[in-house]
């Protein structure tokens, strides 16, 4: 690691001579001096404000800013989840250390720009986890992207299937998700639907999971499906299934042998040609009314949308984390994802807050992204699980440069004080412009500390000196 030197004297935000005064004067300008510390991180001093007089491209100066502001919203959100959900993993996600004999590393990738620290656990849920979601979500989207670039190079079409079902506010949300897993599974199990897939060519399928809440008609979670097929997009959407309909008016595909057999019922007049979209509108609706989902209408239970809508939305899940103005937001009664509960929980809406710890427990050990077996190895997409996702992924060891490594007592404090964000802000602007702030910060943190622990020792000295009798002890007589 690199050793970290202290900066001229010139340069220091903080005097000796101020922390000589603390320690005489039993600590009473320590709360002062970490507002000041505190005020220079939130105004930007400490390498905020020199970005925006940088003579460097600014494009970059932007992108830099707002990744660094989703990153400190991030973090935010990610100490009120580990709050509302104590027993959870993201309670020590980003604080706690792995390796208990080292301190807590800061590095700096100069191929991304970006910093990040080292031996810290992480949790790796991509559902309770601002910060561990958008690092995972960042890697999977672009698998995704990648894989529909190489299909579509290949020939193939892509389409993207949206499924919902009628919600409610008295909805139970843990059965909900039960129904909603077991609908699709015969969704993509049934016979029928299998023979129809066949027919139109689907080589397989990604499903993403999402959720919204509303006050008016409660959680809604839904899945969107991009189906791979190998049919141009005029035959998908144009070519027909062969049906008929039941008592229930419920769409029944038609196999050619039962085709054969209608004929010779002298029934052909009951077989009706019907697009691929209506079909799996109506066999949607009929799972639905089986497994108990909430009944659809055809209108707005399925949806399906070309290549374009395709596109669009990966741009949309790759960057479902930016959570800039998230802490912003307050909750209106409209729809919201789960982040924006999460950010109006961190506001102090103690409703929010309940949603959350629902959200939670319904949606733990769901799968947000499933690829179908054998899709990955098709489109040449390389197998790695969550937890193989590193903070920075992508980029090799030497890309890397170590910049310090924090002891226990400062990264403490300056987990107490919020600033592990602002921190990683200070080492990529240090970094672009060629500063020194982050020296001047962890001096300002180590006296902070310094100060800290002269206080503790003082206010122990004085809690010793109360521990003797009081004087009125030496009144009683001795009756010896």
């Amino acid at each position: 690691m690199t050793i970290l030197t202290l900066p001229p004297r010139s340069s220091r935000q903080i005097s000796k001579t101020t922390f000589k005064n603390h320690a005489h004067s039993g600590g009473i300008v320590t709360s002062a001096v970490s507002q000041k510390i505190g005020a220079m991180v939130d105004s930007g001093v400490l390498g905020k404000d020199t970005i925006c007089q940088s003579k460097t491209n600014s494009k970059e100066n932007k992108d830099l800013s707002k990744s660094q502001a989703n990153r400190r919203s991030a973090y935010a959100l990610k100490k009120t989840s580990a709050k509302l959900l104590p027993a959870e993993r993201v309670s020590y996600c980003l604080s706690q250390r792995i390796d208990a004999d080292r301190g807590v590393g800061v590095r700096y990738n100069k191929t991304t720009g970006k910093a990040s620290y080292d031996n810290l656990q992480l949790c790796g849920s991509v559902w309770v986890c601002p910060c561990c979601s958008a690092r995972i979500l960042a890697k999977r989207g672009n698998e995704v992207e990648k894989g529909v670039e190489n299909w579509t190079q290949a020939g193939g079409a892509v389409f993207m299937l949206t499924l919902t079902h009628a919600h409610k506010r008295t909805d139970n949300l843990a059965l909900k998700m039960k129904l909603l897993q077991k609908g699709l599974s015969r969704f993509f199990g049934d016979r029928a639907m299998k023979k129809v897939f066949n027919q139109f060519g689907k080589v397989g399928q990604i499903k993403a999971l999402e959720t919204t809440y509303s006050d008016a008609s409660g959680w809604h979670p839904h899945h969107h499906i991009l189906m791979f097929s190998k049919m141009s997009p005029d035959e998908f959407l144009s070519d027909t299934v062969a049906v008929t309909f039941d008592k229930n008016n419920h769409v029944e595909y038609v196999t050619p042998y039962r085709e054969k057999q209608l004929e010779k019922l002298g029934r052909v007049d009951d077989i009706k040609q019907v697009t691929f979209e209506f079909f799996i509108k109506s066999y949607w609706i009929k799972i639905c009314r089986e497994v108990g989902l909430g009944l659809p209408t055809m209108k707005h239970g399925v949806n399906i949308q070309n290549a374009s809508a395709v596109k669009t939305y990966l741009t949309k899940f790759k960057t479902a984390q930016e959570l800039t103005n998230a802490q912003a937001k307050s909750g209106n009664g409209d729809s919201r994802n789960q982040w924006e509960i999460l950010a109006d929980a961190h506001n102090g809406c103690a409703s929010s807050g309940k949603l959350w710890q629902i959200y939670a427990d319904s949606f733990k050990g769901q799968r947000q992204l499933f690829w179908s077996r054998g899709l990955k190895e098709m489109l040449l997409i390389d197998e790695i699980a969550d937890d193989e996702i590193e903070e920075l992924e992508g980029n090799k060891e030497d890309d890397f440069i170590n910049i310090i490594e924090l002891g226990v007592e400062d990264w403490g404090y300056i987990r107490k004080k919020n600033w592990e964000a602002q921190l990683l802000d200070i080492v990529e602007d240090d970094q672009k412009q060629d500063k020194e702030n982050l020296s001047i910060f962890i001096y300002s943190i180590k006296k902070l500390v310094e100060c800290e622990r002269v206080e503790r020792e003082q206010k122990r000295r004085e809690r010793i000196a109360n521990l003797y009798p009081p004087q009125w002890f030496d009144d009683i007589p001795n009756i010896a």
